[in-house]
């Protein structure tokens, strides 16, 4: 079991030990309160971490720090505009963790989260006029629904990324993304 809180410890526990000392199995300081933590990797073995300060770290399940992103706002290193993180979602399939972070304005970007980058795979933008709350991603279908403060439910077609990277086209206005090996731009939900 995982447990992240607002004293900014991540704590790993074998819930099969009935002593509390001996089920904790590491302790890590993340630095800042916790929002949101959560396994990823084949076998389970890492740990991405969220503050409540939009920054984000990559942890072994040993209590290895491999990547501390800092904060995510702004551009998240590739000039795509990022107000907060929304959700993670890991594929077992590609063996890669995905982040939804969203603006404002109610874009929602979907992106790669490397090892120690973030490569923006897609925009789901005209969807929504508000912050994005709520998404469900089904990987394997490529289908997602959001819920944003507008009070909107929007359904959409996602595309992971090949193994290219993708750029970010248009400015601030809501553009899309596209991927150098398609022509596919900007996605509307149904």
């Amino acid at each position: 079991m995982l447990s992240g809180s607002t004293d900014g410890l991540l704590c790993t526990f074998n819930v099969d030990e009935a002593d509390e000392d001996e089920a904790l199995l590491f302790v890590a300081n993340t630095g800042s309160s916790v929002a949101k933590c959560g396994y990823f990797g084949p076998e389970s073995q890492f740990i991405y971490a969220q503050s409540d300060m939009e920054t984000l770290q990559l942890w072994t399940d040993d209590a290895t720090l491999l990547t501390d992103f800092g904060d995510v706002r702004g551009s998240a290193g590739s000039g795509v505009p990022i107000d907060y993180m929304a959700s993670f979602n890991y594929d077992p399939t590609e063996q890669r963790l995905y982040m939804a972070a969203g603006t404002n304005g109610g874009d929602l970007h979907l992106l790669h989260v490397g090892a120690g980058s973030l490569e923006h795979v897609q925009v789901l933008a005209a969807g929504h006029a508000g912050i994005v709350r709520g998404l469900s991603w089904d990987l394997r279908t490529d289908r997602a629904v959001t819920g944003a403060e507008d009070g909107r439910l929007s359904l959409w077609t996602t595309h992971k990324p090949t193994r290219t990277t993708t750029a970010v086209s248009g400015s601030g206005s809501g553009a899309g993304s596209r991927s150098e090996s398609s022509s596919r731009g900007r996605f509307s939900p149904y």
